[in-house]
């Protein structure tokens, strides 16, 4: 059977997980949008701090999913769904042409969680006003802090 899980954050991990434990045999496909394996969200400040290191936020090495039989598919922005027909389409960034991939499941996983919450506010769209939700989010903080004196934090 062939499972596939949209979204690469702790509930899609975890599920994951939990899937080849229970059967070893069992096809998991992971599509994450970021370019990135798992990693723990909340470390990202300790990182922007300069308390841990970048490889310090990533839960386990891309290599780890292999082991268990995970297939990660890093950078893969899922654009439309069909559940009548088991398919689902994906763009994976690089691919040139953007192809709109179909992907077929027998069961699928939409762990895809949240998105930060921008108050609308006058100046939330100028340079140097962030959202902490994801690592580009802090590599962007932190270079953005090199170069600043003053910062407020809401």
């Amino acid at each position: 059977m062939k499972h596939v899980i949209v979204g690469n954050g702790v509930a899609g991990v975890t599920a994951a997980r939990g899937i080849v434990r229970s059967d070893p045999d069992e096809e998991v496909h992971i599509f994450g949008f970021e370019p990135y394996p798992y990693y723990r969200r909340p470390l990202l400040w300790e990182f922007i701090a300069g308390q841990i290191e970048r490889h310090a936020v990533f839960f386990r090495p891309p290599d780890w999913y292999a082991g268990p039989g995970i297939q990660l598919h890093l950078g893969a922005r899922v654009t439309q769904l069909d559940p009548v027909g088991h398919r689902l389409y994906v763009e994976v960034s690089g691919e040139r042409p953007a192809s709109g991939r179909s992907v077929e499941y027998d069961r699928l996983l939409l762990a895809t969680g949240g998105r930060a919450f921008v108050p609308p506010c006058e100046g939330v769209e100028k340079d140097g006003v962030f959202t902490l939700r994801t690592l580009d989010d802090a590599l962007a903080i932190k270079a953005c802090a090199q170069e600043a004196s003053r910062a407020i934090v809401i």
